[in-house]
């Protein structure tokens, strides 16, 4: 069956795990899919427990139930109506069989009417008949209801007294009884028992439990995977949220190594300056010096009387 299909594979049951019946199948294995030999359903990713995955099994699990109720409740619905079944076969040959006793016994008061020489018109044989009937009304046969003529010849009947004839023709339709309230039990059962198998029919047609059971499935796997899905962008937003982090983290790395840099290239330009100060310092100094000595030499100094001149020392 196309639906059955569909189903098993939404639930992910093998077709090799199902035994089909009359209305669906079911699965002989008692496993499902995705359970391990232990029977537990496999919720671990690389070694850690996965929530997702735990959700995709239990929806699966609980879409499984779902169709495998119905498909149970269906297997049950097609077992009593089987029952229903063969207890009408049992009754129709329960009613065969009275019937084909009854007909025996007609024969034989035929037989008997024949054997007597009464004809089927005679007044013995009419009286006979009106015998028959207040026995059949006294039985519970309320379709024998006798009227106020009938009443009255009976009563003339019981007084004359009845022929040989008509005394074994009663007998004989006594022993009809038993055989006469097979059937009407018979008849009666076969009737309830086509009844309440219709009625099943109907309501199977009306309630359509496999579809509504494969719809409420189908119902729970979408739920699933929307919370699923739900998991997966709380999942990649904890995850952005932790890159988004991560570089915040190098961002700030990068601009504190930034600033140690600026604060070496700081030190270097400032301890050049320094250098190019002193080498400025010097270079006065000597400037200093050799002014100095020329204006001694233009004063006629001696160079021993200015011996030990220095610049001062603390020109910086």
């Amino acid at each position: 069956m196309a639906m059955s299909t569909s189903i098993n594979r939404s639930v992910g049951i093998s077709d090799k795990e199902l035994q089909t019946g009359m209305f669906g199948a079911v699965s002989i294995s008692g496993k499902k899919r995705g359970e391990n030999e232990d029977g537990k359903g496999s919720v671990m990713s690389g070694g850690q427990f996965d929530p997702i995955e735990q959700k995709k099994a239990l929806a699966k699990k609980q879409a499984y139930k779902i169709v495998k109720d119905a498909l149970a409740n269906e297997l049950k619905m097609d077992s009593t109506v089987q029952e229903v079944k063969d207890h009408a076969d049992r009754l129709r040959e329960d009613l065969e069989k009275a019937q084909n006793e009854i007909g025996r016994i007609e024969k034989e008061k035929e037989a008997w009417r024949e054997e007597c020489g009464v004809d089927a018109d005679s007044q013995e044989q009419k009286d006979l008949e009106l015998l028959e009937k207040r026995e059949a009304y006294g039985r519970g046969d309320l379709s024998k209801a006798l009227t106020k003529e009938e009443e009255k010849r009976l009563a003339e009947i019981d007084k004359q007294g009845y022929t040989e004839y008509q005394k074994r023709a009663l007998a004989l339709e006594k022993h009809k009884t038993p055989y006469e309230d097979t059937v009407n039990k018979a008849e009666a059962g076969v009737m309830a028992d086509n009844a309440m198998i219709r009625g099943t029919r109907l309501a199977r047609l009306k309630k359509d439990l496999i579809r509504k059971a494969q719809n409420e499935a189908e119902d729970a796997l979408a739920a699933a995977s929307e919370e699923v899905i739900g998991m997966l962008v709380d999942e990649a937003k904890e995850h952005m949220d932790e890159k988004s982090e991560e570089l915040q983290e190098k961002a700030e790395e990068r601009a504190e190594e930034k600033e140690q840099q600026q604060e070496k290239i700081d030190a270097a330009k400032e301890e050049k300056a320094q250098t190019e100060t002193m080498v400025r310092l010097d270079s006065q100094k000597a400037d200093y010096q050799q002014e100095i000595e020329e204006m001694m030499r233009k004063m006629n100094l001696m160079a021993e009387d200015i011996k030990g001149i220095k610049v001062d020392e603390t020109i910086k």
